[in-house]
């Protein structure tokens, strides 16, 4: 029998926890993140695949586009049958990394997609904040997603150095 989290009970635990993720990076002088565009806020999908178990909410001010690649990632993700949507990225046709699909023992589905900073961003939030969901280590998440599933997820998770490792904890 599946353990089923209701993810609605924790919406403002999770909110607290995206807001702290979002003003980490923010806080990064913009040059030193490579990043030219100017951040006003996230968009953060958080669900059960396949059920109405979600919630979607905004940190700050996100542009109304992110509420559209929030989305978009994890639909992506889920009908291309990837872990991660990094695995379809193609910034071309704007398909973006950001969402992370983490598989339970019982083979429940748990997503989570973030939008509004630079994808490679994106994706390390998402990772970061599927660990604060599940109340696991982050590094639990990354084994989840890359050895045991084959996901794909930025280069900077095996660099120490990159400004992204205190911000996901890993």
């Amino acid at each position: 029998m599946a353990i089923v989290i209701n993810i609605e009970d924790q919406r403002k635990q999770l909110i607290l926890e995206a807001e702290k993720l979002y003003n980490a990076v923010k806080a990064i002088p913009a040059n030193e993140r490579g990043d030219r565009k100017i951040r006003t806020g996230i968009s953060v999908l958080v669900r059960q695949v396949g059920t109405r178990n979600f919630i979607l909410f905004g940190v700050c001010f996100p542009p109304e586009a992110t509420n559209f690649f929030v989305v978009e990632k994890a639909v992506r993700s889920e009908i291309f049958y990837e872990v991660t949507s990094q695995s379809s990225e193609n910034e071309e046709i704007l398909r973006f990394s950001g969402s992370v699909t983490f598989t339970t023992e019982d083979k429940t589905l748990y997503q989570v997609s973030i939008s509004g900073m630079q994808p490679h961003e994106d994706a390390g939030m998402s990772v970061a904040l599927m660990a604060k969901f599940l109340q696991i280590e982050v590094s639990k998440v990354i084994t989840n997603i890359t050895k045991n599933l084959g996901g794909v997820l930025p280069d900077y998770f095996n660099d120490k150095k990159h400004y992204m490792q205190p911000i996901i904890g890993y």
